[in-house]
């Protein structure tokens, strides 16, 4: 074998050049951290503050953050309402309460097992804060958060989603409970099989509702898995507290009295379904047909009306094969 000619110092700066052209397409190519997301609390009374996210489906240009949160401060620490939709809207909500208060978050409320309101669970979790939600959720959770996961790093990408884990409820209510915690008294309100483990929090002090997706205001509400009646009176029991501060779950916000809204929209979609059922539509006829004309205006219509009439339209067939 011939042996090798030594290297000049051309040879080893054009190899030295190659391997920096390598690397730095390997930087390229690999996926980059998101940066940093910036929340801005909106005070919404006394030491309450809301978080309002965009009246979308997740998506790259709004991070998944589509659903509202929220935080009350109290003598003690500060209690958080819903986490996000990743590890990383929950660890800006964490720097976002910092920039508020520097007294610790003692506990997490979940007032739905959606995604976009409990995958930021996990930035809490780290710390040890109690993550509290009704039974129902909880179980939802556990048969479904893998596949939300999973579908939200397909939307999102890896980078948004990095971190994020399921960070299941440590602490489970079976209805209606009271909460004196950090100072304040807050109602945990349940009004059986809205949908899986829906509540509200009303902050007694400060007259603050955080609805979760029992009320959306601006974009419409879907009806998936949902008992209608159970909404409705929920709904109802909701318009009879001292409300003096409306936090949708979706949507901006509000005075009380746009929860009769939600209201409309329900019952007029109940009664446009039922109207092509009983003259005989076929479920593709209901779907193009069922329309709630003053409702058209809002956030999501085209993508979540049709699913609702769906949904509907089977109960309604249920109904019958059970009489």
């Amino acid at each position: 074998m011939k042996p090798h000619a030594p290297s000049t110092p051309r040879a080893f700066a054009r190899r030295l050049a190659i391997l920096t052209i390598v690397a730095v397409l390997l930087a390229l190519a690999a996926p980059r951290p998101a940066a940093a997301q910036t929340l801005n609390p909106e005070p919404v009374a006394p030491e309450v503050y809301a978080f309002v996210g965009a009246l979308a489906e997740p998506a790259p240009e709004n991070r998944g953050f589509v659903a509202n949160q929220g935080f009350i401060v109290g003598d003690t620490g500060v209690i958080v309402i819903d986490t996000g939709a990743s590890h990383a809207h929950g660890e800006a909500m964490l720097a976002a309460i910092r920039r508020v208060t520097d007294k610790p978050v003692v506990l997490v409320i979940n007032t739905h097992p959606g995604a976009e309101r409990v995958l930021g669970n996990s930035a809490f979790a780290a710390l040890g804060v109690p993550i509290l939600a009704h039974r129902d959720a909880a179980r939802f959770m556990a048969a479904n958060c893998r596949t939300c996961l999973e579908n939200l790093n397909t939307v999102l990408g890896e980078a948004l989603m990095a971190g994020t884990t399921i960070a299941a409820p440590t602490a489970l209510v079976d209805g209606t409970t009271t909460l004196k915690i950090a100072g304040r008294t807050l109602e945990v309100l349940h009004f059986g099989w809205t949908r899986a483990g829906d509540v509200a929090v009303f902050d007694r002090a400060s007259g603050a509702l955080f609805t979760g997706d029992l009320v959306c205001l601006d974009r419409v509400p879907q009806v998936r898995d949902a008992h209608l009646d159970n909404w409705l009176a929920a709904l109802e029991a909701l318009r009879r507290l001292p409300i003096r501060v409306l936090v949708p779950g979706r949507g901006p916000i509000s005075s009380p009295q746009r929860i009769t809204e939600v209201q409309t929209y329900l019952e007029d979609l109940r009664a446009a379904v039922q109207a092509r059922y009983d003259r005989g539509d076929s479920l593709s006829e209901a779907i193009d047909n069922a329309s709630v004309h003053a409702f058209r205006g809002w956030a999501l219509y085209p993508l979540l009306h049709p699913g609702n009439v769906h949904h509907l339209y089977l109960e309604l067939e249920r109904q019958a094969l059970e009489r």
